[in-house]
């Protein structure tokens, strides 16, 4: 699965997602770690985004989410 970063113009490669419930007891995402393509997690470093940073990514897969932003 791949997502857009927006805000550092980007694809990613999505390791993990992470879902909570909401006050309206909804399943959201609550986090995502994910790494550039050709990259290694352990070497390179991952990318950790949670709160606010999670307005500034899209996903168009399985999970759909802010797809307005994808390029």
């Amino acid at each position: 699965m791949k997502i857009w970063d927006n805000h550092n113009k980007q694809w990613l490669d999505v390791t993990s997602i992470y879902f909570k419930n909401n006050e309206s007891n909804e399943r959201v995402v609550w986090r995502i770690t994910a790494i550039k393509p050709g990259d290694d997690a352990l070497s390179d470093g991952w990318y950790d985004i949670q709160g606010e940073d999670l307005n500034q990514i899209a996903i168009d897969d399985m999970v759909k989410m802010n797809t307005e932003l994808l390029p």
